[in-house]
C-alpha cells in the first residue's frame, strides 16, 4: 500500500503532513544499500534531482533552529531569492501557522500567503488547499465570516485534486454554522466530484449526501411551512438526490416537527426486524437534530455532525452483535463503544482519493 502513495499525499501516518516531508525520509533512511563491489570501477555519480533539494538543506536546518521570528525572516529571504520549491514552501508555512495562530497574528499569516501567492503562484497553486484551510481556520477563531466564500470557492475549482481537504473544510464549517458559502463552493464543485475517477465512489457518495442533507435543513431553515413536494425544494434537489419522496416527506416532517411523535424503548424491540429497527433509528436521529434546532437553537449543519456518528455507532456492527444477544439498541456498552471511537479517532487522512498506481 505504502509503494502507491503520491509524494504529495497526505502520510498514512496520520501526522497531517504530506507523505515526502513525513515517512517517506523516514523510510529512506531505514534502507541500508548495497556494498558497492570494489573489483568494478565505479562510474562518476550524476547529479540527481535531489541536488537542489541538498541545495536547500542549510537553510531548511537554520529555519527549523530558528525562533519565530526567525523562521518568517528565513521564509521571506528564500521566498524573495526564489529559492523554495513546493515541499518546502508548504512545510515553512504549515511551522509557522500554529505559531501565529498562538500569537494571534492572523493578519500577518495571511499576509505571509499571500505574499506566497503573488511572488510565486505556481508554488502557492500547487497546495491552495492546504493554504486555504489555515486561512478558513483563522478566519473561524476570529469569528469572521467575509473571506469565507473567496476562500471556499477555490476547492470548487479543482475538488479532485484537494478533496480530502476539501472533507475537513466541510465539516470544519458545517461544526461552525457556515452552510451558505459551503453550499454554494458544493453544489459548482458537484460535476467534477461526480465524474471524476480519482476521487473513490464512497467518497463520492459521501459528497452527495452532504450537500443533499445541507440542501434540505438550509430549506426548512428559511421556509415557514416546509413541504416535501414543495417544487422549489424538488428542484433545488433534482441535481444531486436520489432519496425516494417518501423518505423526503418523511425528513422534511421530522425535522421541521411536524411529526409530534413520542418515542419509546419499546418503539425499538431486541426482536424487531433489522431494517425496522436501523428506519426507526433513522427517524429518531432527525428528530434529535430538530430537537438541537428549535430548542437548543444548535444550527442544523452542526447537529449533524453528531447526529451522523451517533447513528453510525448505533448501526456499527459490533454494537448489532450485542441487541442480538438482547442488549437494548440504545444503551451503549463500553466495549463497542470505545471500538467505534478509536476507529474514528484513529481516521487516516486520504481515504476519499482512488488508490495510485505505480508507474
Amino acid at each position: 500500500m505504502v509503494d502507491n502513495i503520491g509524494r504529495n499525499d497526505p502520510c498514512p501516518c496520520g501526522s497531517g503532513k504530506k507523505y515526502k516531508k513525513c515517512c517517506l525520509s523516514k523510510e529512506r533512511e531505514g534502507r541500508t544499500p548495497a556494498p558497492l563491489d570494489q573489483s568494478v570501477p565505479q562510474e562518476p555519480m550524476a547529479l540527481s534531482p535531489q541536488t537542489s533539494e541538498d541545495a536547500q538543506d542549510g537553510p531548511w536546518e537554520r529555519f527549523e533552529a530558528g525562533e519565530y521570528e526567525d523562521q518568517i525572516a528565513i521564509y521571506l529571504a528564500q521566498l524573495k531569492s526564489g529559492s523554495l520549491d513546493e515541499d518546502f514552501a508548504f512545510e515553512m508555512v504549515s511551522r509557522i501557522h500554529p505559531q501565529a495562530r498562538k500569537r494571534g497574528e492572523y493578519a500577518r499569516f495571511a499576509e505571509l500567503v499571500e505574499c506566497l501567492k503573488r511572488e510565486q503562484p505556481r508554488l502557492y497553486s500547487s497546495d491552495i488547499g492546504y493554504y486555504n484551510l489555515f486561512l478558513i481556520e483563522n478566519e473561524i477563531s476570529q469569528g469572521r465570516a467575509e473571506k469565507l466564500p473567496e476562500l471556499v470557492s477555490a476547492y470548487a475549482e479543482i475538488p479532485h485534486r484537494h478533496i480530502d481537504t476539501f472533507f475537513r473544510v466541510i465539516y470544519l464549517l458545517m461544526y461552525h454554522g457556515h452552510t451558505e458559502p459551503l453550499i454554494a463552493a458544493m453544489t459548482r464543485a458537484w460535476p467534477k466530484v461526480f465524474t471524476s475517477s480519482e476521487i473513490m465512489p464512497w467518497g463520492v457518495e459521501e459528497f452527495r449526501v452532504i450537500l443533499t442533507q445541507l440542501l434540505i435543513f438550509d430549506y426548512v431553515d428559511r421556509t415557514k411551512d416546509p413541504e416535501a413536494d414543495d417544487p422549489v425544494l424538488r428542484k433545488t434537489l433534482q441535481p444531486f438526490s436520489e432519496m425516494s419522496p417518501e423518505w423526503l416527506e418523511q425528513i422534511v416532517r421530522h425535522l421541521s416537527r411536524q411529526e409530534g411523535r413520542a418515542w419509546n424503548v419499546s418503539d425499538f424491540e431486541v426482536e424487531m426486524d433489522g431494517d425496522q429497527r436501523n428506519e426507526q433509528l433513522f427517524l429518531l436521529s432527525f428528530d434529535f437534530l430538530s430537537e438541537l434546532r428549535w430548542s437548543e437553537s444548535i444550527p442544523f449543519s452542526k447537529g449533524e455532525v453528531g447526529r451522523s456518528q451517533l447513528l453510525d455507532y448505533l448501526l456499527c456492527e459490533e454494537h448489532v452483535e450485542e441487541i442480538d444477544e438482547g442488549i437494548a439498541i440504545l444503551y451503549p456498552r463500553q466495549d463497542p463503544l470505545d471500538c467505534f471511537l478509536g476507529q474514528l479517532f484513529d481516521r487516516q487522512p486520504g481515504l476519499h482519493l482512488q488508490e495510485k498506481q505505480p508507474k
